[in-house]
């Protein structure tokens, strides 16, 4: 977690400055107190967006006052709880964006997941709503909307009379607590929680990837009752699996040096720290041409859409 402080003219000229008031937070470890780190590092900005800061312009040969606007907090999914005061990605409700789409447990399990259809035979308290279909687009005004259902939530949380009610409001409102950024002034920032946008790096570069070739192969975990023989979108493992490694290692050669890394061998490089551009290249880039002669026609389309619209996600125009 951390923060990027930039004082931009008309034309997004960097005049200087770059600070960082977040903290870092190493994975594999969950730490505590995270809110006492975070605060000093906001008081100071705080200051600085009320009283402003002396900045000495070189080109102009004159200093200025500068106030900060903070535009947007970022950090991973676990991360994000302690930007946002919410519960988090396995919550019932646990869109970081604040959504109105609720999560859905597995019988037996106490994480939510953001299934969109109903599982068939399936009836479990708080998650048997109907299917949620993303063909809908959201309305014009939907960031007002949003704004103000987490400001009700969010009043409803501190309203809270004792820990019983407060597990119950928690688990219908998806928040815990105020976030920390709305003690910064409000002309100074972007509403809460629009100021927390969407991670696209680890969920395009690692999860989808990781799960994707975990089914493919598959190597994933699944219930006992649940029959692999029985997956026939299985296409990469044994033979073809080497093949598509060896395909893609061949093909390291003829890749431009502005490709940053060229991916590895897959076949004998992915269970070895392979890199997110290494995914992002050999999934959305290499993958359309070198999966189609080993994968099923239907499921090699379904994998081209998802392809085409992270492309359309990473463009910059």
């Amino acid at each position: 977690m951390g923060a990027c402080l930039l004082e931009c003219q008309r034309y997004g000229h960097e005049l200087g400055v770059r600070t960082s008031e977040g903290n870092a937070k190493s994975g594999g470890y969950k730490i505590g107190g995270v809110s006492s780190f975070l605060f000093t590092g906001l008081h100071h900005v705080a200051a600085l967006m009320k009283d402003g800061f002396c900045i000495w312009d070189a080109k102009a040969r004159s200093t200025f006052i500068s106030r900060p606007f903070f535009a947007y907090g970022a950090a991973d999914g676990p991360g994000m709880t302690y930007l946002n005061g919410a519960v988090g990605h396995l919550g019932a409700h646990g869109c970081r964006l604040y959504c109105t789409q609720k999560g859905r447990l597995k019988p037996g399990g106490s994480h939510y997941y953001p299934a969109c259809l109903k599982p068939h035979n399936y009836n479990i308290e708080g998650s048997s709503h109907n299917d949620v279909s993303l063909r809908e687009p959201p309305s014009v005004n939907y960031g007002e909307q949003c704004v103000a259902r987490h400001a009700e939530s969010l009043r409803k949380v501190l309203g809270s009379r004792n820990p019983t009610v407060f597990k119950r409001i928690r688990l219908e409102t998806g928040l815990t607590k105020p976030s920390l950024f709305s003690g910064l002034p409000s002309a100074r920032r972007f509403p809460i929680p629009l100021c927390f946008p969407a991670d696209i790096m680890h969920l395009v570069a690692l999860n989808i990837p990781d799960l994707y070739f975990a089914l493919t192969r598959g190597t994933l975990a699944c219930n006992p009752k649940d029959d692999k023989a029985t997956w026939d979108w299985i296409c990469f493992k044994g033979d073809p699996w080497k093949t598509l490694g060896d395909a893609v290692a061949n093909a390291r050669t003829y890749l431009p040096g502005s490709f940053d890394r060229p991916p590895r061998n897959p076949a004998k490089a992915m269970n070895s720290g392979y890199k997110a551009i290494e995914y992002l290249t050999l999934f959305y880039g290499l993958g359309p041409a070198m999966f189609r002669p080993l994968q099923q026609e239907k499921y090699w389309q379904n994998y081209c859409k998802l392809v085409r619209a992270v492309q359309l996600l990473h463009q910059r125009r």
